[in-house]
């Protein structure tokens, strides 16, 4: 865990990918409900599915359609990123095992990553570098 990491949010991510491996496990009726409709969403497809009529967001990678989805705190929270990642917003909130599972049937699919920029390249390399002076300090 990361020093920017709370415990709690270490367990969401715990979470949420435990029960996502129930997903990606052929046996599992999760995997069967989530591979009924699942396709590959691009950046420009996310994008476009932006307003409450038509609100699609991604959550680790993941593409949900909650369109329609009606949020404990009020829609304004889901609103807000419709057609975005919604990752770090999903992160802080109060998220159970039942609030991912009920995910499932919401499922589009996996969002594909659009091919990184020079810039977005540099950037990256640098963070790396960044990480690994780090961790050789910390030894």
């Amino acid at each position: 865990m990361s020093n920017s990491e709370s415990e709690g949010e270490q367990v969401f991510k715990s979470n949420f990918f435990k029960v996502w491996k129930k997903v990606n496990n052929p046996s599992s009726n999760l995997h069967k409900r989530a591979s009924a409709t699942k396709h590959e969403v691009t950046p420009e497809e996310l994008a476009r599915h932006n307003t409450p009529d038509n609100l699609w967001v991604a959550i680790h990678g993941r593409v949900f359609d909650l369109t329609g989805f009606e949020h404990p705190a009020g829609n304004e929270i889901i609103e807000e990123f419709a057609g975005k990642d919604a990752t770090d917003k999903f992160e802080y909130g109060d998220h159970r095992d039942e609030s991912i599972r009920d995910l499932i049937d919401r499922y589009v699919g996996d969002l594909k990553e659009a091919p990184l920029t020079e810039a977005q390249k540099r950037s990256r390399r640098a963070q790396y570098e960044v990480e690994k002076q780090r961790k050789r300090k910390a030894q």
